[in-house]
């Protein structure tokens, strides 16, 4: 107990100096939202890297070690199939040079007021996301210590993160590129040590049960590969808020490239770490009693795995419980600083300056992004259950809501010419047909989602078409 203690305080203590320094001198809203676009690209893909993994290191073990290989290989490859979506759309964000936020890019395509509607979204979306991290982190010390002293940990978990975010996108991304080489490292040790316990990775497969080999031959197997294409096709994950200010920070089409390939490949690599993870777990009977499947949960899992290889040794789970709250950290601190900035730059700011008042965006947003987070932590502490949230139904919710502005975001980043007539027509179509479909109809969660979005994107290119009459793209070589 003493040394995880000693490391958690040498963990705050190294966040937080370098959270202090790489927030001195932060004066404009482009170097607090973006870091001047300055960071390399090795720190762009670390920081985008650490901002998307979130609890997917807990989940995703689990769902392989309940449901197969065939979950693990299926979502690995829809999830490279959206960073290639993702890799085709991020070399036009170098024509944003001038943009801090999504809001900034919606105004720039749509308009004054989509700013602010873009604002509204980023802005609940990132609320929701930090205040489920803090819960989870909450769950997790939970794991560990019980009783009080999981609040007080909770709470100073949560401080440390409020400290380093404020101090800008800096601070943030140079946390964020030291959470990710820790977690990096000790998944990869403790899962070569798994390799070597169970004999390889041909061993581990082979002496998989069967059903857990064979591919189709899992749960609800219609419904996961509806999960995945919808994901592949419409990767919610990877526009939000925090990735798209990610993509905003690059200095060219070149670096761009070099950012978004290099976090496919990782990331890819990471995920087979994961699925590996998750089919060691099977292996050993000890989880396969009854006794043990109604405790073993995402969150836990993984420790219970850890301490039956390691026979109850605890330097394994002390390593675990740093990388889980690394890992909860990091994402939690991008959504936090993005709450404040879609807070004050793209909802305040131009509410107050259409009355011609000026502000420091600066300090309000530190400001703000400091409040934000004291307010979730708290809530969060004395017991309000944001995880819960995550059920189908709200998950839903989320998923609409960003797809108001998903789709023609990415349409006026590619090129096509855009106007707020052809915008309305998507939000008019979109809307009307979820009400329809899920009303009405009352079909299953994902099969609305298609059909609206259908029907939204014909709605918005059949305006579009009328309009210019034929379809146009803007020519962005003199901007090369």
């Amino acid at each position: 107990m003493m040394l995880l203690i000693v490391v958690l305080s040498a963990f705050f203590i190294l966040t937080l100096a370098l959270g202090f320094l790489a927030g001195r001198g932060v004066k404009t809203m482009k170097d607090y939202a973006i870091a001047n676009s300055s960071l390399g690209t090795a720190t762009l893909t670390m920081t985008l890297l650490a901002t998307l993994i979130g609890d997917r290191c807990f989940s995703f073990p689990f769902l392989v070690f309940e449901e197969g290989i065939f979950v693990g290989v299926i979502w690995e490859l829809s999830f490279i199939c959206a960073f290639i979506l993702l890799g085709l759309l991020v070399p036009h964000m170098a024509y944003f040079r001038d943009c801090f936020t999504v809001g900034d890019l919606m105004e720039k395509l749509y308009g004054k007021n989509t700013r602010i509607l873009s604002g509204i979204i980023s802005f609940f979306v990132s609320i929701f996301i930090f205040h489920a991290q803090i819960e989870v982190i909450g769950r997790i010390c939970r794991i560990f210590f019980g009783g009080l002293s999981t609040e007080v940990l909770t709470f100073l978990i949560g401080i440390n993160i409020v400290k380093y975010t404020s101090s800008g996108m800096r601070g943030v991304a140079y946390t964020n590129v030291l959470q990710f080489v820790l977690m990096v490292s000790v998944l990869s040790i403790l899962t070569f040590i798994l390799l070597f316990h169970v004999g390889g990775l041909k061993k581990l497969i082979y002496n998989l049960p069967q059903e857990k080999k064979v591919l189709f031959t899992f749960n609800n197997k219609i419904y996961e590969l509806k999960r995945c294409i919808f994901w592949s096709l419409s990767p919610t994950y990877l526009f939000a808020p925090p990735v798209m200010q990610r993509m905003l920070m690059v200095k060219s089409k070149k670096q761009a490239r070099y950012m978004f390939f290099t976090s496919m490949l990782v990331y890819s690599i990471l995920l087979t770490l994961f699925i590996i993870i998750g089919l060691g777990g099977i292996l050993y009977s000890k989880f396969n009693e009854s006794s043990y499947i109604h405790h073993v949960n995402h969150l836990n899992f993984i420790f219970y795995l850890w301490s039956y290889i390691f026979k109850g040794s605890y330097l394994p789970n002390i390593l675990i419980f740093i990388v889980a709250i690394v890992v909860m950290s990091s994402t939690g601190a991008s959504f936090l600083h993005t709450a404040g900035l879609s807070l004050i730059h793209d909802m305040v700011s131009p509410i107050l300056n259409k009355k011609n008042i000026e502000i420091n965006e600066v300090r309000w947003t530190i400001f703000s992004t400091f409040l934000i987070g004291i307010i979730s932590i708290f809530s969060s502490v004395i017991g309000i259950k944001t995880t819960r949230l995550f059920c189908v139904n709200n998950i839903y919710r989320i998923i609409f809501v960003i797809h108001l502005t998903l789709f023609p975001l990415i349409v006026g980043i590619m090129g096509v010419k855009t106007d707020k007539k052809s915008f309305i027509a998507f939000i008019s179509g979109y809307i009307t047909t979820v009400i329809l479909t899920k009303g009405v109809l009352s079909l299953d969660l994902y099969t609305p989602l298609y059909i609206s979005l259908l029907v939204g994107i014909t709605c918005f290119f059949a305006s579009h078409i009328y309009q210019n009459r034929g379809f146009v793209m803007i020519d962005r070589s003199q901007d090369d």
